[in-house]
């Protein structure tokens, strides 16, 4: 029944889905973009172990950004704006469901892993890429649905 609803949310929403994928799409750029320049230029002084994480946690924190912009003018323009108090709301909340979603994404993409790791293959064999990358790609896709329905109906609700 939910799946049902899911799928039914999708298709009467499909435009406004169609912009939050290619929204979602732009913040990988914006996120491999800002890894690059937080390795190459801002935290290049530091040490690897020190530099590439902050990047990380750089090009992550960016991107959501750009992300929430693009969804809040963009996606969901059609929607009510009522001044800078409403936009930061809007703009902790979705960094909250950003954070809801990508916890998802981790946790899907690493349990299929685990599972065809250790009830598939040897626990010796190492998984090979384009398995990860799949999975990579199903924790993505979860992640997403997880991402627009709770924007849609907490965030930018009517």
């Amino acid at each position: 029944m939910a799946l049902k609803r899911i799928i039914n949310d999708i298709f009467r929403e499909r435009t406004r889905f169609l912009k939050f994928c290619v929204v979602g799409g732009s913040g990988v750029v914006v996120n491999l973009l800002f890894v690059w320049l937080g390795n190459a230029v801002v935290f290049s002084p530091l040490a690897d172990g020190v530099k590439t994480p902050l990047a990380y946690a750089l090009g992550i924190v960016v991107s959501i950004l750009t992300n929430f912009l693009f969804n809040y003018f963009w996606t969901w323009g059609d929607v009510e704006k009522r001044g800078a108090g409403q936009f930061f709301m809007r703009l902790f909340k979705f960094y909250v469901v950003s954070s809801i979603a990508a916890v998802m994404q981790f946790a899907v993409s690493n349990a299929l892993a685990f599972l065809m790791k250790f009830h598939i293959l040897s626990d010796q064999a190492e998984l090979p890429i384009v398995w990860k990358l799949l999975f990579a790609l199903i924790g993505i896709g979860v992640g997403m649905l997880i991402n627009f329905f709770m924007n849609h109906y907490w965030t930018f609700k009517r």
